[in-house]
């Protein structure tokens, strides 16, 4: 049973780092972490219900995620290429599409949400 803990906290420790490293190489990331705190704040501040709040951190953590893999992506196909292949950047052209199609999503989903509390609000 202890052994079973070990595997886990294991896990957990390599996942964190994991995800200090994208946030080290990865400066995308950060406008997350800088959103956040306000949009969770203008939340509070327009009330948001359960369901909207659900919403919100749904939205923000499947956005990470994803950058998250675009990053382990770009990482995995400059490892394997050293020089410049048309198929490395098919692969990374893709993979920053899925960014984009997230992002463009959550930005609709998050404007949905807000603005007309917003406009309820004032």
């Amino acid at each position: 049973m202890f052994n079973f803990f070990k595997k886990i906290r294991k896990k957990w420790i390599y996942s964190m780092i994991g995800i200090w490293t994208a946030f080290k190489e990865e400066k995308s990331l950060w406008v997350f972490l800088i959103l956040f705190p306000i949009l969770i704040f203008i939340g509070f501040w327009i009330k948001l219900s359960i369901i909207e709040w659900s919403i919100f951190v749904m939205i923000f953590f499947v956005s990470i995620s994803i950058e998250i893999m675009n990053t382990a992506i770009e990482a995995t196909v400059d490892t394997i290429s050293f020089q410049y292949n048309v198929k490395v950047k098919k692969i990374k052209d893709i993979a920053a599409g899925a960014t984009l199609i997230i992002s463009i999503g959550s930005t609709i989903t998050l404007f949905l949400i807000y603005v007309p509390k917003i406009i309820d609000f004032l």
